[in-house]
């Protein structure tokens, strides 16, 4: 975090009020105006390199998340839980999501796609300090088996529900729409097959 506002600083001090007009790349237009043209280049190249880096990572971790919510039936679409029989993979779950990823990325810019992957994962982090002050308050808090307290109450939680809501609130109104949306339309998803599960 510390590097993050470091790195936020010196990019303000240099840019100026330029700096919000770079939303594609505005670490490579700072290191094009210290170092010139090539500068850009270089960050543009790291970017590209970290940026497979992660994208790797994530289509090996991000797709068992997939095949265990179709294991567990908590999303009705079962044949995301296959696995392959000589590599044992969820390959029907690395497809589905390496495909999105693909139309996402060939249909969005970055600042959209940054929308769309920030904006529920904020969501979710505002949840889970929500569910720590409730689990405090429950039989949890009071419980005398010994587990890990985050030092300071419910002062951590509470911060990091006003901070998280500062950010939630700097969305447009477009963005919120689309956020919404998209956590609508898995939400009905979820209470539908839970309404399906209870009938059968």
């Amino acid at each position: 975090m510390i590097l993050y506002i470091l790195i936020q600083t010196v990019a303000q001090g240099v840019l100026g009020e330029t700096l919000a007009t770079f939303q594609e790349n505005p670490l490579g237009e700072l290191a094009k105006s210290i170092i010139g043209p090539i500068g850009l280049t270089l960050i543009t190249i790291g970017a590209g390199v970290s940026i497979f880096g992660a994208l790797s990572s994530a289509l090996l971790s991000t797709p068992r998340i997939l095949y265990s919510a179709a294991k567990d039936n908590v999303i009705p679409f079962n044949i995301l839980s296959s696995v392959h029989k000589k590599y044992l993979t969820p390959y029907v779950a690395i497809i589905v999501y390496a495909a999105t990823g693909f139309i996402f990325a060939s249909f969005g810019g970055f600042k959209q796609l940054a929308i769309i992957s920030s904006a529920p994962i904020l969501i979710i982090y505002l949840v889970v300090a929500i569910a720590v002050i409730k689990l405090r308050k429950t039989a949890y808090g009071d419980s005398k088996i010994k587990t890990f307290k985050i030092p300071g109450g419910f002062t951590v939680p509470i911060l990091s529900v006003i901070i998280i809501g500062y950010f939630l609130s700097n969305l447009t109104k477009n963005e919120m729409i689309t956020t919404a949306i998209f956590i609508g339309i898995l939400s009905l998803i979820y209470v539908g097959k839970k309404l399906f599960n209870k009938k059968k």
